[in-house]
C-alpha cells in the first residue's frame, strides 16, 4: 500500500505540473507561426554538380566543340567549397552532413555523406579537379543522391539535394521530363534546390537555347505543383556564387545576403551592425588561389576581430579557398548599432557580409501551416480569390517571445506564377499597434499579374530603421505561399481601425477627450479564437480526468482472492488466500506457481523475503510464514524435464502450468497450459490444468464450495 501511495502521489504531482505548464502556455502564447532559424532541423545535403562538357571553357582539349563555356571559371567548384565552409558554422556543435556527386556520362559519388566539420577541407579537395564528361545523366544522378539519403534516413537530419546543371538531360532516352517528374514525386520527402545555369553565349546553338528555356519552364511549372522543389534561374556564371550563397541561407531559414563585394588589395567596405544583431558573418572567397590574401575586420570602436577572442570563430584552411569569420555573443557586446569595416589585404577577395538578426517573424493571419520541407516558408490553408481583400497580420518576436513594438522597416516582394516579381505595396505610415501587431492590407488583383491561378510567393522582410551604409541587410524574413483560385469565394476583411489619439488642449479650456473605438481585445494575451478555446477546454478536461484517475488509484482497496486446487475432483492442499495484510502484499515478494499435479510452489524473492523475516529456502519442508496466506509447506523446487541443445544453446524445460501475478491493479492467473488469463472477481472461475487437475478461484471466499483445511 505504501508503494502504491508513493506512485500515485508522484503521478498527481507530475500531472499537476504539466497541467500548469501547458495550460499556461496555451493561455498566454500568441499562437502564431514563428520562423526561428534556431528551430530548423539539421541537414543531410547531397550536392549534384554538372561536369558535362558544356560547362567547360570553349576550346577545351577534352570536349572539343561540345565545350560551350557555361562555367569557364569553375565557379561550380568554388560553390561546393562555399557549401562546405559555410554550412552549420556557428558557436554550436555542428550536426549537418554533406556529400557530392559529379554528373556527366555517369553519376559518380565523389564524396560520401559525412559530418560537415570533417568535410570543410576534404570535400573541397574532392571536387577540386573535375573530369569533363560527355552526357548529362540527370536521372542517374538523382537516383544516386536519393539512395545515399535514404540509406541515412535514420540520422534524424532533414535530407536535401542542391542540383546545378546547365542543359537538358542527354541522352534523352529514359530521361524525359515525365520520367524526372515521376522520380521526384516518389521522393516527396526530399526537397530539391535546383540551380539552372543559363548560357546565352554565341557558341551555344539557338535551337539548344530554345530547348533549354523550354526545359526551365517545365521545372518552374512543376515547382508550382509540388512543395519540395525550389528553382533558381542563374542568368550568367558570374551570378553562380551569389545563388549558392542564397541556397545556404534558404537551408538555414535566413534572409538573403546583400550582393558580394569584390575588394582589391587595400580596399575596404563599411557595413552596419544593428542593435538587433545576433551574429556577424564575413565569408571571404580567394579569387586567385595562387596568391592567397588576408582580411581585417574591425568593430565600431576600431578594434580588430581576432582569432582566440571570446565570441570569435574562424575557418581558414589551405585546401579550401573559402574562409568564414564569425563574431557572436560576447564579441558583439557594446559593439552593435554602429559601423564595422572589412578590408582586403595582399590580394583580391570576394566578400559576403551577413548580419543575422535576433528577432523573427511571427505569422498570425490568415491561417497558415509550416512547409516542413523548405524552412522559413508558410502555406496558406485556404486558396485565395485574387479579388479578395485580405488583412495580413504578423508581429516580430525577440527573446522569450516578446513582441517588438518599436516600428521596423517592412518591405517585400510578390513572385507570380509566371516568374514576374512585384514589390509589395506597403503604406507609408505602416507601423505596429500597441501590442506590436502589424496589419497589412493585401489584394492579389492589385499587382497586375496575368496569372489568376497558381502559387504566388509573398516574401516579407524587416530592417532596422536606424540602418545606414551601402550594405543593406534584412534582420528577418518570411515567405508565404498563396494559392490563387478565381473560383474561390471572394472575401473582404474589414481592416482594424487605428486608435485615435486624444486631443491635446490648453489647461485653461475644458478637456473633452475624443472617444476611441472599442479595442477588439482589451487583454491580447488572453484573447483566443474558437479553436484555441476548444483546445484549452479539452486540456482542462483531460487534466481533470487524469487527476481523478490518480486519486482513485490512491484510495482503492487492494485486490485479494482465494484459490482451491482439485485433483481427481477432490480438494488438495487446502484453500490458498491471496489476501494482503498490513503493508505487505504476497505479489511483492512471493511467487506462487501451480504444477501439473496441483502442487503449490511458493518461491520467495531472496532479498525481499529476508527483509520481511521469511525463510529464503524452499527446499526444506518446515512451514513458511507468508503474510496474507495460510501456513503452507512449500513444495520442492520445480521438477525439470530433460535438457536439449537447440541452436547451440542449452534450454531447460520446466513443468509449471500456471502462475498468479499482480497486473493493472488486479490479481490475475496465467494459465500456461491453456494460454489463457483470468481476472479474480466475485465469480467462481474454474480453470483446467490437465485431465485430472483444476483450480477454482474467486475474490469472495464464501462462494468457494470447500472448507479450509
Amino acid at each position: 500500500m505504501y508503494t502504491l501511495k508513493i506512485r500515485s502521489i508522484t503521478l498527481i504531482i507530475v500531472l499537476s505540473v504539466l497541467f500548469v505548464l501547458f495550460g499556461g502556455v496555451l493561455t498566454t502564447s500568441s499562437m502564431g507561426l514563428a520562423q526561428s532559424p534556431s528551430a530548423t532541423v539539421p541537414v543531410d545535403l547531397m550536392l549534384i554538380i554538372d561536369n558535362s562538357c558544356s560547362m567547360y571553357e570553349v576550346g577545351n582539349s577534352v570536349c572539343g566543340n561540345n565545350a560551350l563555356g557555361s562555367d569557364p571559371d569553375y565557379l561550380r567548384v568554388m560553390g561546393a567549397s562555399l557549401f562546405a565552409a559555410s554550412m552549420d558554422f556557428s558557436e554550436a556543435q555542428p550536426v549537418d552532413r554533406i556529400g557530392a556527386i559529379h554528373m556527366g556520362t555517369t553519376a559518380n559519388l565523389i564524396y560520401p555523406l559525412l559530418p560537415i566539420e570533417q568535410s570543410r577541407e576534404a570535400l573541397a579537395r574532392a571536387v577540386a579537379d573535375p573530369v569533363p564528361m560527355g552526357g548529362t545523366q540527370v536521372m542517374e544522378a538523382l537516383r544516386e543522391a536519393y539512395a545515399v539519403l535514404k540509406a541515412e534516413s535514420g540520422s534524424g537530419n532533414r535530407p536535401a539535394i542542391a542540383f546545378l546543371t546547365d542543359g537538358v538531360p542527354y541522352p534523352a532516352e529514359g530521361q524525359s521530363f515525365a520520367d524526372i517528374e515521376t522520380l521526384v514525386k516518389e521522393n516527396t520527402d526530399v526537397p530539391i534546390y535546383l540551380l539552372l545555369l543559363q548560357n546565352q553565349g554565341a557558341e551555344v546553338p539557338q535551337d539548344e537555347v530554345r530547348r533549354y528555356n523550354a526545359y526551365i519552364g517545365k521545372w518552374q511549372q512543376f515547382a508550382q505543383r509540388v512543395e519540395n522543389v525550389k528553382v533558381y534561374i542563374i542568368p550568367d556564371h558570374d551570378n553562380l556564387l551569389d545563388t549558392y550563397h542564397d541556397v545556404i541561407n534558404d537551408l538555414e531559414a535566413q534572409p538573403p545576403s546583400p550582393p558580394p563585394s569584390t575588394l582589391q588589395s587595400g580596399q575596404s567596405q563599411d557595413f552596419y551592425v544593428s542593435r538587433y544583431a545576433r551574429r556577424v558573418y564575413i565569408t571571404a572567397i580567394q579569387l586567385d588561389p595562387q596568391s592567397r590574401g588576408d582580411i581585417e575586420i574591425t568593430d565600431k570602436s576600431g578594434q580588430i576581430v581576432q582569432d582566440g577572442e571570446g565570441g570569435v570563430r574562424i575557418f581558414r584552411r589551405e585546401a579550401n579557398p573559402v574562409e568564414v569569420y564569425l563574431a557572436y555573443g560576447p564579441r558583439l557586446t557594446g559593439q552593435t548599432d554602429g559601423m564595422w569595416n572589412v578590408r582586403a589585404l595582399n590580394a583580391a577577395l570576394s566578400v559576403f557580409i551577413d548580419v543575422q538578426g535576433a528577432y523573427v517573424f511571427n505569422w498570425l493571419s490568415p491561417k497558415a501551416v509550416l512547409n516542413d520541407l523548405l524552412p522559413g516558408t508558410l502555406i496558406l490553408r485556404e486558396p485565395v480569390n485574387p479579388l479578395s481583400d485580405l488583412e495580413l497580420t504578423f508581429n516580430l518576436l525577440i527573446d522569450q517571445d516578446q513582441p517588438i513594438v518599436e516600428p521596423q522597416v517592412i518591405s517585400g516582394d510578390l513572385l507570380a506564377p509566371d516568374g514576374t516579381t512585384y514589390p509589395v505595396r506597403i503604406p507609408a505610415d505602416f507601423a505596429p499597434d500597441a501590442q506590436g501587431i502589424y496589419r497589412l492590407p493585401f489584394r492579389l488583383a492589385d499587382y497586375g499579374s496575368n496569372s489568376t491561378m497558381g502559387r504566388f510567393e509573398l516574401s516579407l522582410r524587416s530592417d532596422d530603421p536606424q540602418q545606414t551604409g551601402s550594405v543593406q541587410q534584412s534582420i528577418a524574413m518570411i515567405r508565404v505561399w498563396i494559392e490563387a483560385d478565381p473560383d474561390a469565394p471572394v472575401t473582404t476583411v474589414v481592416a482594424t481601425p487605428k486608435p485615435v489619439q486624444t486631443a491635446t488642449v490648453s489647461p485653461t479650456l475644458p478637456v473633452t477627450p475624443i472617444p476611441q473605438p472599442p479595442t477588439p481585445c482589451p487583454n491580447p494575451p488572453f484573447c483566443k479564437t474558437t479553436g484555441q478555446l476548444v483546445g484549452i477546454g479539452l486540456l482542462f478536461v483531460l487534466g481533470g480526468a487524469a487527476a481523478i484517475y490518480a486519486f482513485l488509484r490512491l484510495v482503492r482497496k487492494p485486490p485479494e482472492g482465494f484459490v482451491l486446487v482439485y485433483e481427481n475432483n477432490a480438494p488438495r492442499g487446502g484453500k490458498i488466500s491471496l489476501k494482503a495484510k498490513a503493508s505487505h502484499k504476497f505479489w511483492q515478494w512471493w511467487q506462487v506457481t501451480v504444477g501439473p499435479k496441483g502442487d503449490i510452489r511458493v518461491t520467495p524473492d531472496m532479498t525481499s523475503a529476508a527483509s520481511n523475516g521469511a525463510s529464503s529456502s524452499t527446499s526444506d519442508s518446515p512451514p513458511v510464514k507468508i503474510p496474507g496466506m495460510k501456513d503452507m509447506t512449500p513444495a520442492p523446487a520445480a521438477r525439470r524435464g530433460h535438457s536439449k541443445k537447440s541452436r547451440g544453446k542449452h534450454k531447460q524445460r520446466g513443468n509449471i502450468l500456471g502462475m498468479f501475478v499482480y497486473k493493472d491493479g488486479r490479481t490475475r492467473f496465467i494459465n500456461k497450459a491453456g494460454r489463457g488469463r483470468q481476472k479474480l472477481d466475485e465469480t467462481v472461475q474454474s480453470v483446467a490444468l490437465g485431465s485430472n487437475v483444476n483450480l477454482q478461484m474467486s475474490s469472495d471466499e464464501k462462494k468457494l464450495n470447500s472448507k479450509v483445511i
